[in-house]
C-alpha cells in the first residue's frame, strides 16, 4: 500500500531538531563563540539557482547561521580557484556550496577543490569515495531525504 509523504512536514521536523541541536551547542559552549557559516557561490546568470540560494539564505537566517551568497556573473576557472582557496582557507566559513550547474567554460570538476570538510553538498570526491565505501562523510542533502 503506497503512502503519501508530506515534505512540508518532513522538512518541519528536520528543521525543528536541527534548531534545537544548534540551540544546544550555543547553550553548552560548544561554539567557538562564532556563529555557523555558509558561503554559497553562485556562477553564472541561472535563475532558478539565484531563488534556491536565496531560499537557503532565508532558511539559515531562521537557524542563526551566517550564509553569504556570492553571486559570480562572469569568471575563470583561475579566478574560482582562487575564490575557493580562500573560503578554504579562511576559518570563520564553516561550510561551502559550488551552486550547480556552472557555466560554459567552467570545468565541472572545480567543486573537488572545496575542502571537504566545508563540501556541504557532498561533491568532492573525498565525500563520494566514503560514501561509496560506507565511511563516514558528508552525504548530499537531496538523496539522503529520499533515503530518510
Amino acid at each position: 500500500m503506497a503512502r503519501t509523504l508530506s515534505g512540508k512536514h518532513v522538512s518541519q521536523v528536520l528543521y525543528d531538531r536541527l534548531h534545537r541541536l544548534h540551540r544546544s551547542h550555543q547553550d553548552h559552549g560548544v561554539s567557538s563563540g562564532s556563529r555557523p557559516k555558509l558561503v554559497c557561490v553562485n556562477v553564472g546568470h541561472d535563475p532558478a539557482s539565484k531563488v534556491y540560494l536565496e531560499h537557503k539564505r532565508k532558511q539559515c537566517e531562521k537557524l542563526n547561521i551566517d550564509c553569504d551568497v556570492l553571486h559570480v556573473e562572469e569568471t575563470t576557472n583561475e579566478e574560482l580557484t582562487e575564490l575557493i582557496h580562500r573560503i578554504n582557507t579562511d576559518p570563520t566559513i564553516h561550510a561551502c556550496i559550488i551552486q550547480l550547474p556552472l557555466p560554459p567554460g567552467i570545468d565541472p570538476k572545480i567543486v573537488d577543490l572545496v575542502d571537504y570538510r566545508k563540501d556541504v553538498d557532498g561533491f568532492t570526491k573525498h565525500n563520494l569515495g566514503c560514501l561509496t565505501f560506507g565511511d563516514p562523510c558528508i552525504v548530499s542533502a537531496t538523496p539522503l531525504g529520499i533515503v530518510k
